[in-house]
């Protein structure tokens, strides 16, 4: 999925390399060359469940096994005890390794599958295993982030309708340039509530999901019914957009009163 474009959009690789050495027959090593792709969950998200299957996508996830360059297994090989979940549609892998270890990788004679050995997988699997929970964990999250930004969206058309009638920011393009905005989630550092930047017009709030304030906050409003809690949440996000618009307003002191603002409601916070 590296190379292939849609929507504008590509995979990209995640991590370096992982390079092993593996013993062979006869004594000396050979490497195993692996790599991890991360598909873009907030470009792709929205396509329908059949383009998604066929543009490979949906049921493409697993493992690519490449012998002298040439893939000769594709499934869900060496991830240890961790289960294939539909998560992990969202993220490739790619192993490779020379005809040499064909006996560790245990080759089966139309070279059209593998059965590792129990070296290999004692070599390799553990931390395969760990970087598959890694990306499963950052896709959960990413689609978490989708969810959150499309309930935001009616807090940002708000405050667009609002831009025109307030004072130009540095930056965003002069007079008669109205900004759009954003609200989106991240994991940021932990003293830090939000982060605001402003970038080709777009204006984007982003909440800290370790934060305190962040449970404080949306875990009550998510349990409200919809008909209740909308209003509260609009009046809420866009309380942060203007604090975030605000924070621009002044760029020199603006980390100081983002880091000042996070560490002192985080404090509040575990008092009460």
């Amino acid at each position: 999925m590296l190379d292939k474009r849609i929507e504008g959009a590509a995979a990209s690789v995640v991590f370096d390399q992982q390079v092993y050495e593996v013993s062979v027959p006869g004594g000396g090593t050979a490497q195993v060359k692996v790599r991890f792709a991360l598909l873009p969950v907030q470009r792709w998200h929205h396509l329908d469940s059949v383009s998604k299957r066929h543009l490979g996508i949906v049921g493409g996830g697993g493992v690519s096994v490449l012998r002298a360059g040439r893939e000769i297994a594709h499934g869900w090989y060496l991830m240890g005890s961790k289960r294939k979940e539909n998560y992990d549609d969202w993220w490739r892998c790619e192993i490779e390794f020379e005809p040499i270890l064909d006996e560790h990788f245990g080759i089966t004679i139309n070279k059209q599958g593998i059965r590792p050995s129990p070296e290999l997988r004692d070599s390799i699997a553990p931390e395969l295993e760990s970087i598959a929970r890694i990306l499963n964990a950052r896709v959960r999250q990413a689609f978490e982030d989708v969810k959150f930004q499309t309930a935001a969206e009616a807090s940002c058309r708000v405050a667009e309708a609002a831009d025109p009638d307030l004072p130009v920011l540095s930056g965003a393009g002069g007079a008669g340039h109205s900004l759009r905005y954003r609200i989106g989630t991240a994991q940021l550092p932990a003293e830090s509530m939000l982060a605001t930047n402003l970038h080709d017009g777009v204006l984007e709030v982003q909440l800290n999901v370790d934060h305190p304030a962040f449970k404080a906050i949306y875990q009550p409003l998510q349990a409200l019914p919809e008909d209740t809690g909308s209003g509260l949440r609009t009046a809420i996000e866009l309380l942060l957009l203007a604090l975030g618009r605000s924070v621009l307003s002044a760029p020199d002191h603006a980390d100081h009163l983002i880091h000042q603002l996070g560490e002192t409601y985080g404090r509040m916070l575990q008092k009460a």
